[in-house]
């Protein structure tokens, strides 16, 4: 039953329960299966929900020619106007339309955490975002020494790929980064990672 893993005259259920999970010799295997799995899926929705980047060449173009940056970040010349401004910031990155999104009722401003923006189809980043967005990497990677295990997966371990992949799109070193963002900044990222920007 082990070695092919599937029931044999009894349900998968009982399989599970009363032969493999008691068999302590087949734990380590299960474990580094789980781990793949888990990376696998992180990985996948690390893809599938990477946000458009903005590098810091292609800031400084768009101002003197915006309507290729508009184009290739899916919005306006006005709307990128904004978003260079500042006008559009949520926390560690910018949206682009906040009464249209994935989280919310279209039509309503979203009231999605401010960690979902990281993989939310309406967020852009540019290079104003970078230190944030390095503070926050910073305070979730110091929080896995901190808390469970187990609720520090389930909370952070997306957002915690998503600035990975962020800051390396962006070329950038996060202590480096990090150095740069102001006590604002790094109060406002607390707030958000205790769940205090929230609405309840």
């Amino acid at each position: 039953m082990q070695r092919h893993q599937r029931p044999v005259a009894h349900s998968a259920t009982t399989l599970a329960a009363q032969y493999l999970a008691k068999d302590a010799t087949a734990l380590p295997e299960y474990q580094v299966i789980v781990d793949k799995a888990l990376h696998g899926e992180v990985e996948r929705i690390r893809v599938s929900h990477s946000i458009l980047v903005l590098t810091d060449a292609e800031a400084r173009e768009a101002s003197d020619d915006p309507e290729p940056a508009a184009r290739r970040l899916g919005t306006t010349v006005e709307r990128l106007r904004l978003l260079l401004e500042g006008r559009l910031d949520t926390v560690a990155a910018a949206c682009i339309d906040h009464t249209n999104s994935p989280y919310t009722p279209s039509g309503t401003a979203c009231s999605a955490s401010f960690l979902l923006c990281l993989g939310c189809p309406n967020a852009r980043s540019e290079p104003r975002h970078i230190p944030i967005q390095a503070v926050m990497l910073e305070s979730i990677t110091r929080r896995r020494a901190e808390i469970p295990a187990a609720e520090w997966e389930e909370r952070f371990s997306i957002p915690s790929e998503q600035l990975t992949d962020l800051l390396e799109r962006q070329h950038t070193g996060p202590m480096v980064a990090a150095e740069q963002a102001s006590n604002e900044d790094r109060r406002l990222v607390e707030m958000v990672l205790d769940g205090g920007l929230d609405l309840r």
